[in-house]
């Protein structure tokens, strides 16, 4: 029998030839999967990838890549014959992608038990957004997704419509004091966006005042900033990483803190400052991991002082005390959870529950909307000739009501158009994933218990096989003639099957809101025609650099009373 010590001895040069075995063996030779096409393995007579690495295999490119642009030439290249991609990864770990509607309908419904979401996923969001909705499977995410829904259904979005249009107009003074001078400006309009919709979604989600477009100095919104400016795919990296190590998770408070030891005491406050070679590396990660971890517990902080206000504000209403707005979604959820009981067994959910679902509602709520809004615009500034139509067909409402309720809104086919277009062409999250919990067969491909499939939204979404050879342009005109089998899985942004985005309905108003009210009164042009915005994605794809656009006042504002 061996000895411990012979054990720990053994277990490293045994983890090494398992590895090997894996990366260069098992993945090429006898993998299930060996046959199916993809970028993987140099063959003779077939073309190279040469981004490909035989350790890593094709991550370092997915990682260099706009999100899904690298998966759209693959899915062109070698999904066509059998709708499926095979793509190595990192020591031969091996993931999926299919690229036909028929198999999305079958992952997210007809199959749909038979999927769950990966651990690296469910670990990086529960770092983000809370143990909530986002992360929760069967029966548990069945309970969330009742106690959830009220809130979410168009009755009461129809209630939370009026209250978008003083925030806009916060927007709309900020705009106007930068045109003031000279008429027009050069504006980083994601800036703004992200505001608006952190403001807006505080308010009708919480009724918590942020006002980050009125002043710098919120907590909140200073602490999404941070945690904004560190989305990109190098930092998810990170995260993954950490929540692969056994107990790390719990520990990133004080990994954080590790770089200070990295450097020079001279140089710990300088934010710029990088030690040379591999520690300055280390050091950069580290860094990542202390902002990260900053950031999220100023947001805990704030989301707890949030829910014990909402505790407040029931007990008020139970004694009769009741005081100003009440229809925000937390307090809706708050009354219906008091009387439903508490937990699995009553139905309703705990104290720890309903304050993930406040990290979960700002997270999910709050930058996919504003990144949303942000492509529309930059869309809009490229293609003058939608611009002018659309905004031709908001002057009509405008003139008869500057504030149109959700009906109204909804009345608006060509606002419906551009706004669904524009999630189409670039979808604020641009891919996703579920992991096969058993043995099942998808669109004709055996799929293993354990298998991770890459769900392409952006490649399903700007597929020419469903969308026609136009599938990369922005022509919100499609929407209006779509024939009556086009397949209801073409469209991604949302998902679909019981893990579709329960905010979806509140994300397609909020946006035709915003872009009512921002279109209807500014034009917008690229700064210059040659004008390159970068596309950077952790969970969401947002500018790199922001979006800078040419705006001026429209000739329609100056008939219309802000």
């Amino acid at each position: 029998m061996l000895s411990p010590i012979h054990l720990v001895l053994l277990t490293p040069p045994l983890i090494l030839l398992w590895v090997l075995f894996h990366t260069f063996v098992y993945s090429r030779w006898l993998s299930v999967y060996k046959n199916l096409p993809g970028p993987n393995f140099p063959r003779k007579g077939e073309d190279w990838e040469t981004d490909w690495h035989p350790l890593f295999g094709q991550f370092g490119t997915i990682l260099r890549a706009e999100a899904g642009v690298k998966q759209a030439e693959w899915a062109k290249k070698y999904g066509g014959e059998k709708g499926v991609v095979r793509v190595v990864g990192p020591f031969g770990f091996e993931r999926l992608m299919f690229t036909r509607p028929q198999a999305y309908q079958q992952i997210w419904i007809d199959k749909a038990s038979s999927f769950v979401r990966p651990d690296f996923m469910t670990g990086v969001l529960r770092s983000v957004v809370g143990d909530g909705l986002l992360t929760k499977e069967g029966e548990e995410h069945r309970r969330f997704r009742r106690v959830l829904g009220p809130a979410f259904a168009p009755a009461h979005l129809a209630d939370l419509v009026p209250e978008f249009y003083p925030i806009l107009n916060n927007a709309s003074n900020i705009l106007n004091e930068k045109l003031k001078e000279s008429g027009e400006a050069i504006i980083d309009m994601y800036d703004i966006m992200s505001r608006t919709t952190l403001d807006i979604i505080c308010w009708t989600s919480f009724g918590y005042k942020c006002d980050s477009l009125l002043t710098h100095s919120n907590e909140l919104a200073s602490a999404y900033e941070q945690l904004i400016s560190l989305q990109s795919g190098s930092n998810l990296s990170v995260l993954i990483l950490v929540n692969f190590i056994p107990l790390a998770p719990r520990l990133i408070p004080y990994i954080g803190k590790l770089g200070a030891y990295l450097r020079p005491s001279s140089k710990d406050a300088d934010p710029h400052y990088m030690a040379p070679g591999l520690k300055g590396r280390l050091d950069q990660r580290l860094r990542v991991i202390g902002m990260f971890s900053d950031a999220m517990t100023r947001i805990k902080k704030v989301s707890a002082e949030i829910m014990d206000q909402k505790r407040r504000e029931v007990k008020q209403d139970a004694q009769g005390g009741s005081e100003g707005w009440r229809k925000d979604i937390m307090s809706l959820l708050v009354k219906s959870n008091a009387g439903q009981g508490i937990g699995a067994r009553g139905g309703g959910l705990t104290e720890d529950e309903m304050m993930d679902q406040i990290l979960m509602t700002l997270g999910a709520g709050h930058e996919t909307t504003a990144s949303g809004m942000t492509w529309t615009l930059l869309l809009l500034a490229q293609n003058p000739r939608v611009q002018s139509k659309l905004r031709n067909e908001l002057a009509g409402m405008l003139e008869r009501n500057m504030e149109p309720d959700m009906k109204e809104l909804n009345e608006l086919q060509y606002l419906d158009a551009v706004v669904r277009e524009s999630l189409r062409v670039r979808p604020p999250v641009p891919m996703t994933f579920r992991k096969a919990r058993e043995d099942v067969v998808i669109d004709g491909t055996y799929v293993k218990a354990g298998t991770v499939c890459y769900m392409g939204i952006r490649v399903i979404n700007n597929s020419p096989e469903i969308w026609g050879e136009d599938a990369a342009e922005f022509k919100p005109e499609r929407w209006l003639n779509l024939p009556p089998d086009h397949p209801a899985q073409a469209f991604q942004s949302f998902i679909h099957g019981s893990h579709q985005c329960i905010g979806n309905k509140m994300a397609l108003i909020e946006l035709k809101a915003m872009v009512l009210h921002l279109l209807g009164k500014y034009e917008y042009e690229l700064v210059s025609p040659d004008q390159v915005i970068t596309p950077t994605s952790a969970v969401t794809m947002k500018p790199k650099e922001g979006l800078h656009l040419r705006v001026r006042k429209t000739k329609l504002a100056a008939n219309l009373v802000s």
